[in-house]
């Protein structure tokens, strides 16, 4: 046999199969692309070099490797639907008289030409539109424009070595299943009707059990702190409770609909449950598949856009004033501002304590590891009246307490240690110490009546946590009146040198130049967000379509018998409108109720990746708009892949 011939049977093969074969190609070459867009922004040293843009390359890192993973599970799946439907076609060379080798040497010019229009596509569209989104992600982390093209040899390097991989496995993955079946069982594959499937309902339970634990995660665990290390088991019984009960328990469904006479006994209802019930067993993994991708398409789509949207708000709260320390002896860095020539507009000072502690009930306990923790900032009269102007006068057994939110403690007093506290009032003053707002746990102001009380109330503590624990500080909190950023950056950087040039410890933050270090995170958080909700969806596009295809092929031959014994035409279209319908919107509905059931979760850890705030109405806000548009997306998914399948089927 001609060497010429395996080259120009494997581009026939291409052409003959090109329904299946260029999303193939498509998916390959999107992937490709990403994978250089993500690449490039992880490893571009001049986005690292900038300020604040170790984030973005952080983030980006992260990204990568995601792409990376997800990339190659998603080819391979591709690959087998592909693959699947080829295996008549292989069989038909075997019978005809090629050799294992001859086939191997088609498969192999078959993958080496579409790798080649995956690498030209996938790279093409990648360096056109990899300045496109270097210029979106700038605009989104508020940096500025540098002028000039670049190309990123390391992520064109890693693009096709990535690629090349991935080709060469699913080649090896090809050659195992084609090479070592039956020629005849190729030949006839998919001609063996299937037996009705039996309703497992131990996989029912199973399913039930492990998705109701889940929900109950999302809605019963209200510590940030716990449920940011739980989510992730939690998100696994999700997906292990879907997979089951799209396999089990929609066998369960559908015999229920069978035993409903007034329902079953109707052409198109007959038709549709009988055909799904048979198919299910095969249609249960793409369905679960759909699903949860469409799960994480939603979920990241309104996490990032929830962050990026209360960014501002977030960092006014988190940087009320542009300078605030806390540190033993603040006079080291009072020298520095004096020697800056800075003049004060405002300031705050006066002396806190802040540590990690448990409340049950009305008693503090000094445990930082349990799942209630707290977090309590504790200062004195004589500073609250610094922070509020007002004179404050507390008798002794008195205090102050109160909670971030603005929260009423249910009971009239407080233990701490031996000591029960009166408390006579909460917390009403302005929030100069922006910190609070980054911590996990809830936070609580306590106002005590002298510094010897807080002295007490460090022993207390001290005694818990030994070297670990938190000692009392001055917090220096001032506005100056310069407005350049360049001027207060500086003026930060002579505080620190100072202070470490000294015996002081302690720190000082900066809402100008850190306030470019919280764009970047969650702009990069959203660039990020936004590129794997795209390769999730793109996924799922092409999950569906492949979905759609394969049972259209399926289905081609039932539906002309049944025109044959007189059904009609409409009917038919009826019968058809009606399957794809139920299978095709089922997984989409079921990612809306998952998304619905992780919403008090998402709020939680948003209140505390959004610096605090606690912003229940903007985050139902972005995820009803995310859903729309992810819906909006699905309907003209669709509506394409509803046509491919009646066209096949027709």
């Amino acid at each position: 046999m001609s060497n010429r011939l395996y080259p120009r049977l494997a581009l026939s093969n291409l052409r003959k199969n090109s329904r299946f074969v260029i999303p193939y190609i498509l998916a390959g070459g999107g992937a490709v692309a990403m994978l250089y867009i993500v690449g490039m922004l992880a490893m571009d040293n001049g986005l690292g070099n900038m300020f604040a843009g170790y984030w973005v390359s952080l983030l980006m890192a992260m990204g990568l490797g995601v792409v990376l993973v997800f990339g190659v599970i998603f080819m391979l799946y591709i690959n087998s639907f592909l693959q699947r439907q080829r295996l008549r076609e292989f069989g038909l060379y075997a019978v005809l008289g090629m050799e294992k080798r001859h086939i191997a040497l088609v498969l192999l010019f078959e993958t080496l030409f579409s790798g080649l229009a995956m690498l030209a596509l996938g790279l093409a569209a990648g360096l056109g539109l990899g300045k496109l989104a270097f210029l979106v992600l700038l605009r989104l982390i508020r940096l500025p424009v540098p002028l000039g093209f670049t190309v990123c040899v390391p992520a064109l390097a890693l693009c096709a070595a990535w690629l090349g991989g991935v080709l060469v496995l699913s080649l090896l993955l090809n050659l195992r299943r084609v090479l070592t079946a039956d020629p005849i069982q190729l030949l006839y594959q998919g001609r063996k009707g299937e037996r009705e499937p039996r309703t497992r309902w131990l996989l029912v339970l199973l399913g039930l059990l492990t998705l109701g634990g889940g929900y109950a995660v999302a809605w019963l665990v209200t510590s940030p702190v716990a449920l940011i290390l739980v989510f992730f088991p939690a998100a696994v019984l999700v997906i292990i409770g879907t997979y089951c009960l799209f396999t089990a328990g929609s066998v369960a469904v559908l015999k229920a609909l069978r035993r409903d006479r007034r329902y079953y006994y109707r052409p198109r209802h007959f038709i549709t449950v009988s055909g799904l019930l048979y198919r299910m067993k095969q249609n249960a993994a793409g369905l679960a598949s759909i699903c949860v991708l469409s799960t994480m398409v939603l979920v990241m789509m309104i996490c990032t856009v929830s962050l990026y949207s209360g960014i501002s708000r977030s960092l006014d709260m988190r940087y009320p004033l542009q300078f605030c320390g806390s540190m033993s002896d603040i006079t080291p860095a009072r020298q520095a501002v004096e020697a800056s020539g800075a003049r004060i507009l405002r300031q705050y000072e006066y002396d806190s304590i802040a540590f990690a502690a448990q409340l049950a009930d009305d008693v503090l306990v000094p445990d930082a590891t349990a799942d209630t923790v707290c977090e309590i900032y504790a200062l004195t009269a004589e500073g609250y009246t610094t922070l509020t102007g007002k004179t404050l006068t507390l008798e002794p057994g008195q205090i102050l307490f109160g909670s971030l939110e603005g929260e009423t403690f249910p009971w009239p007093g407080l233990t701490i240690g031996d000591t029960r506290w009166e408390i006579v009032g909460g917390w009403d003053a302005p929030i100069v110490d922006g910190r609070v707002y980054a911590y996990m746990a809830p936070v609580y102001y306590l106002v005590v009546p002298t510094r010897a009380d807080l002295e007490a109330i460090e022993r207390f503590q001290q005694q818990a946590y030994g070297e670990h624990a938190s000692a009392i500080a001055t917090v220096w909190a001032f506005d100056t009146a310069w407005t350049e950023t360049a001027d207060i950056a500086a003026l930060k950087a002579d505080i620190e040198q100072a202070v470490e040039n000294s015996d002081v410890s302690g720190w000082i933050d900066c809402g100008a130049t850190d306030r470019q270090e919280g764009y970047a995170m969650y702009g990069g958080f959203l660039f990020l967000g936004l590129t794997l909700g795209l390769v999730f969806l793109l996924a799922t596009a092409l999950i569906i379509y492949y979905k759609q295809v394969n049972e259209g092929y399926d289905d081609r031959h039932r539906f002309h018998i049944l025109q044959q014994v007189g059904m009609s035409h409409r009917e038919v279209q009826a019968t058809i409108r009606s399957q794809v319908l139920t299978v095709f919107f089922l997984p989409l509905l079921t990612a809306g109720i998952h998304t619905a059931a992780a919403f008090p979760a998402m709020t939680r850890m948003l209140s505390v990746l959004g610096i605090g705030t606690n912003r229940v109405t903007l985050y139902a806000v972005c995820g009803l708009a995310a859903f729309g548009v992810f819906s909006l997306i699905y309907v003209g998914v669709y509506a394409l892949t509803a046509r491919v399948y009646t066209r096949i089927v027709g």
